[in-house]
């Protein structure tokens, strides 16, 4: 499964899980919370629509709004290695300001040759994992994308 693949799927089951039981406002405030970089990832032309429906919903309409969205763009959103390093960057600024110039290089680094294919999604999201768990950053461990890196092995290692 590649990263697009298992975005979709975790994203798509955290949905159906949660979704079905929950069509209040707090629900979809915190799937949009949690799933924020990945849904940033995945399907980047619609994540700051998502947010917004999220951020201001109020009724079943919305909810259904924002249900809707998030299907039609996962079917159709092709992998995107530029979106994937865009929300590492992101993610990064929690990060970076705390951290000495080799190691802001060497994760730079990480990021680039997980742009150029050389390298699984893996390795700087585990890096920024345990950096987040160091700087107890709660907002970033509580990101659903670093649940990902176990279930998903690249072969470009």
């Amino acid at each position: 499964m590649n990263e697009q693949e298992w975005a979709c799927h975790y994203l798509m089951s955290d949905w159906a899980e949660f979704g079905m039981k929950d069509a209040r406002r707090s629900f979809l405030q915190a799937f949009q919370r949690r799933n924020k970089y990945l849904l940033m990832a995945a399907i980047p032309a619609k994540q700051k629509e998502l947010g917004r429906i999220a951020s201001n919903s109020s009724n079943r309409i919305d909810y259904e709004q924002y249900e809707s969205l998030l299907l039609d763009a996962l079917a159709v959103t092709p992998l995107s290695r530029g979106a994937y390093r865009n929300a590492l960057q992101h993610m990064f600024g929690y990060v970076s300001e705390q951290l000495d110039k080799e190691e802001t290089e060497r994760f730079l680094l990480l990021v680039e040759q997980y742009s150029n294919g050389t390298l699984s999604l893996q390795k700087p999201l585990q890096k920024l994992q345990l950096w987040a768990s160091d700087l107890s950053q709660s907002y970033l461990l509580e990101q659903t994308i670093f649940t990902y890196p176990h279930l998903y092995h690249s072969h470009a290692e």
